[in-house]
C-alpha cells in the first residue's frame, strides 16, 4: 500500500471489460449510496514528532506506506538554511519526512542526491522498503545567462541550466539514505510514477503532441517493458486542461495508491473511473456507484477496500467502496474536520492523519464509531 497512480509499436494487453465497469443507472446509485451505513471518526492525538524541526505548512495529500508509516511532503523552515544549490530555480524546498507507528522520523532531502542539476521533483511513491522519486533534471550543469521580458515589460536577466533534462529516478531506503539513481526512458510526459513488490515500476503521463493518456510497465532499470491500455472509458480522453482563453495548459492531478500487488490509478474530481493495475500489467475499470454529480476528490489508501475524499460533503466527507464492484459500502465524517481532507490512509482500521500546531506535527489516528441515526453526518453534534 502506498501512502493511492504510453506508441505505435507498443504491446498492448488484452482486456475484458468486467461487469463493474457497466453503468449502473444514477438513480439506483443514489439509493446504494444513501442505505449504506453512517460512521463519525474521533481522533486522538499522539506526541508531538520530535527530531524534525519547525514544520509550518506540508503539501496535499499525506502518504502511507502498509506498515502505518505516514508520509508528508513539508516546506522547509526559513531558518533551515539556504536552498539545496542543485534545485531547479523557483522550486520549493520541500522536504519528505516519514514517521513511523512508534513516532520514529526519518527525512529524505534531495541534497544528498549526486551528479544531478536543476532538480524538479515531479512525484513520490514510499513503498514499504524505499521511498522512490520521480525528478526531471540535468546530468550536467551548463549554465547560460539569458534575458526575458517581466508581466512589468521590464528587460530581466536570469542563468539557466541549457544541459539536456530527463526524468531519474532516485531511490533512498527508508531510513533516508540515498541508495541510487536511475534515468529513466521517457517516451512521454510522465507525471506519476509507482513500484510494485517486484521492483518493477508503472509510469503515468501524457503524449507530448496529443496530450493523450499514457500508461507503461518500466523495468528496474528504467526500460520500457511495454504500454498498457484500459478499456475504453477507462482513461480521459485528454490528460491535461487547456482553458480556451490560454494557450498554456495543466495537468489534471491524478493520484496513484498502492494496496498489496496492485497499484490504483484516479484523476482526481472528474468521473473518470478507478483503475486497478497489476504486476502483469492487466488493468481492471472501477466505477463507484454514486448519486449524480459526486465525485472523489481523492483516494484514501488503505489496506483493504478503497476510500475516497468526496466532492459534497452532504453524505459523508469519505466513503469506503468495494474494489470489486464500486459498490459504497460505508460512509465517514471526521470531527473538526468537514471534508476529510487531512486523512493519510487507514490502517488496520485506524484512520491516521498529523496536524501542525505552532511549528509542531502531531499523529492523529481516528476509529469510526457509528453515527446518530436522528440527523445527518454534519450536524453540529457530529463536529
Amino acid at each position: 500500500m502506498r501512502s493511492i497512480l504510453v506508441v505505435n509499436t507498443a504491446l498492448l494487453v488484452g482486456l475484458s471489460l468486467p461487469l463493474c465497469a457497466q453503468s449502473v443507472p444514477k438513480n439506483i446509485a443514489a439509493k446504494e449510496q444513501q442505505s449504506a451505513p453512517k460512521y463519525s471518526i474521533d481522533f486522538i492525538e499522539g506526541e508531538p514528532v520530535a527530531g524534525i524541526g519547525a514544520i509550518h505548512a506540508f503539501s496535499m495529500p499525506l502518504e502511507c506506506s502498509s506498515d502505518g508509516t505516514l508520509f508528508v511532503s513539508a516546506v522547509q523552515s526559513l531558518n533551515a538554511g539556504s536552498p539545496p544549490a542543485n534545485l531547479a530555480p523557483f522550486q520549493p524546498p520541500m522536504l519528505m519526512i516519514s514517521v513511523s507507528p512508534t513516532n520514529e522520523a526519518h527525512s529524505f532531502p534531495l541534497n544528498n542526491i549526486p551528479d544531478l542539476s536543476d532538480i524538479t521533483q515531479v512525484a513520490d511513491y514510499p513503498t514499504d522498503s524505499s521511498v522512490v522519486f520521480l525528478l526531471s533534471a540535468a546530468s550536467e550543469d551548463k549554465k547560460e545567462k539569458r534575458t526575458y521580458v517581466g508581466s512589468d515589460g521590464q528587460r530581466n536577466e536570469t542563468t539557466v541550466n541549457t544541459a539536456p533534462h530527463h526524468f531519474f529516478l532516485v531511490l533512498f531506503g527508508r531510513d533516508g539514505t540515498y541508495s541510487k539513481t536511475i534515468q529513466v526512458e521517457d517516451p512521454f510526459e510522465i507525471t506519476r510514477i509507482g513500484q510494485f513488490p517486484t521492483g518493477m515500476y508503472l509510469a503515468y503521463g501524457y503524449d507530448r503532441t496529443d496530450h493523450t493518456p499514457k500508461l507503461a510497465l518500466l523495468k528496474e532499470d528504467g526500460t520500457l517493458l511495454k504500454y498498457l491500455e484500459a478499456p475504453k472509458g477507462g482513461t480521459p480522453e485528454s490528460a491535461v486542461r487547456q482553458p480556451k482563453s490560454s494557450g498554456a495548459f495543466f495537468v489534471s492531478p491524478t493520484q496513484f495508491a498502492g494496496q498489496a500487488h496492485s497499484i490504483y490509478l484516479l484523476q482526481n474530481k472528474t468521473d473518470s473511473p478507478i483503475l486497478e493495475v497489476s504486476e502483469s500489467g492487466a488493468v481492471r475499470v472501477i466505477k463507484p456507484k454514486l448519486r449524480d454529480g459526486l465525485k472523489i476528490d481523492m483516494l484514501i489508501p488503505s489496506d483493504q477496500n478503497l476510500y475516497g475524499r468526496m466532492s459534497d460533503t452532504k453524505d459523508g466527507s469519505i466513503f469506503e467502496f468495494d474494489e470489486n464492484n464500486g459498490d459504497v459500502l460505508k460512509r465517514f465524517d471526521a470531527k473538526k474536520d468537514q471534508s476529510g481532507r487531512d486523512i493519510a490512509c487507514v490502517h488496520d482500521n485506524k484512520f491516521l492523519s498529523f496536524k501542525q500546531v505552532q511549528g509542531r506535527l502531531i499523529p492523529l489516528s481516528g476509529n469510526a464509531v457509528p453515527a446518530s441515526d436522528e440527523g445527518s453526518l454534519n450536524s453540529p453534534d457530529s463536529q
